[in-house]
């Protein structure tokens, strides 16, 4: 089956399912373009940053600011 016939198929389906949905889900949500998320505080990026560091075996150096 060629990759255009996978996705008639897909789409076919999907389309089936959604007009048994009651509710719609908003469609920016779907497709991940709402933009009512939360903006991470300089503390979580920090975080995050840390925890990837450790992850790849970086080497953590603390220093102030302005050094």
């Amino acid at each position: 089956m060629t990759f255009e016939g996978k996705e008639r198929i897909t789409q076919a389906y999907l389309t089936a399912g959604w007009g048994r949905v009651k509710k719609m889900p908003d469609l920016k949500k779907l497709l991940g373009q709402d933009k009512s998320k939360k903006q991470q505080t300089p503390e979580q990026m920090l975080k995050v940053v840390q925890q990837l560091n450790a992850a790849f075996g970086g080497k953590e150096v603390k220093r102030e600011i302005g050094e």
